[in-house]
């Protein structure tokens, strides 16, 4: 027999105490054998703001039931958002989805937590989650933090043995990413190398998240790369009104296969519904063809190099006048980056976000060697 997974992306959910899955899509979900989705953030009510750069995000504690009564089973803890509230809400989120029966991987409480497959036997199939994240605040990476709970680090030596060791135990292993740039239709070759090396180390399978938008897939060595779902279900800042077109993915697993289908859907009135063929703005062909579009790759580096980093530059920037010698700029900069006030702090963990963040420290230097090298 085959065991049939649902995957879909980021969900946060601010707002809805009622469903905001529709009809057909529980049903396309229900009809699974297991569907598993990306938590995107804790649930509110617990904890304070963690010292980051970049918004905070929880949401409803109705999401967990609502979750659940859709046919979800499993959650997808690593990614940026879910210690937005600091352990104490990381820890009361673990606590309310295993009273939900649901089942979370990717994050915990110290590292043996974070770093830890769940392995459910499906159909006569022993399947292996795993879950990690790019490096980004209450990361669980290499630095020695104050704490010890987080998200598990997609680059950490401890999760190419988490693969490694899975493989041996199971039949297959399905890898799911939260990494990439937010926004563009394509991921950038660092991840699509790193994908690639996690599938020859034991991966059967990499499903990807993060970006917000949907990103085109390949196979790998008989073994598919989805390289971001986009938004299932966004509803807080500038997501609160986007219709979020995106797609969901239907695997469809044997001992010796992958096979899958695509499930495409938008939201509409805060309830995530079955596209119309004729209204979905991407086509999946399409995006497939960017991933080896090296002219508009090297496009959104440059594009992406500016978006990112213009926060961090633009006083600056603003302050330094042409006849300015490089010694006064030099000193601009300084006072810019070291003030006496809590601009700085600011400042500091926003640089932190810049240079830890390997997305956006890969896109930086491969943009300004592109640059350099006109």
């Amino acid at each position: 027999m085959n065991a049939r997974l649902f995957f879909c992306g980021d969900i946060v959910n601010t707002k809805c105490q009622k469903s905001f899955i529709s009809d057909e899509i529980q049903t396309i979900i229900k009809s699974q054998d297991y569907s598993i989705c990306n938590f995107e953030a804790p649930i509110e009510g617990y904890g304070e703001k963690a010292q980051k750069a970049g918004p905070h995000v929880a949401q409803k504690a109705e999401t967990l039931k609502l979750l659940r009564d859709a046919g979800f089973s499993l959650l997808l803890l690593a990614n940026n958002h879910i210690y937005d509230y600091g352990e104490v809400a990381l820890s009361a989120t673990i606590d309310e989805i295993s009273k939900h029966d649901l089942n979370c991987i990717g994050a915990g409480l110290d590292y043996k937590g974070a770093y830890k497959a769940f392995i459910k036997e499906i159909n006569g199939i022993k399947i292996a989650f795993i879950n990690a994240s790019e490096a980004q605040f209450g990361v669980l990476d290499n630095t020695d933090n104050k704490h010890k709970s987080g998200y598990a680090w997609i680059n950490h030596h401890l999760f190419d043995e988490l693969v490694i060791s899975s493989k041996k135990v199971s039949d297959v292993v399905i890898v799911c990413v939260h990494a990439g740039l937010e926004d563009y239709y394509a991921p950038i070759e660092e991840w699509k190398s790193r994908y690639k090396r996690l599938c020859d180390i034991g991966a059967d399978c990499i499903i990807g998240s993060h970006p917000h938008v949907p990103q085109g897939y390949e196979i790998y060595n008989n073994k598919p790369i989805f390289y971001s779902l986009g938004n299932f279900y966004f509803d807080n800042l500038s997501f609160k009104d986007s219709p979020d077109y995106s797609y969901s993915v239907i695997l469809d697993i044997s001992i010796d296969s992958i096979k899958f289908e695509l499930v495409y859907h938008n939201k509409d009135n805060n309830i995530v519904q079955l596209s119309k063929l004729e209204n979905i703005p991407f086509n999946i062909n399409d995006l497939n063809d960017l991933l080896d579009d090296k002219i508009e790759l090297n496009k959104m580096y440059l594009d992406s190099y500016h978006k990112i980093t213009r926060p961090f530059f633009a006083s600056v920037y603003n302050s330094i006048i042409p006849s300015d010698s490089f010694i006064v700029v030099l000193k601009k900069i300084i006072l810019k980056i070291l003030p006496l006030s809590s601009l700085k702090k600011r400042r500091e963990l926003l640089l932190l976000h810049l240079i830890r963040n390997e997305t956006y420290r890969w896109v930086t230097v491969r943009a300004i060697q592109m640059i350099n090298n006109k």
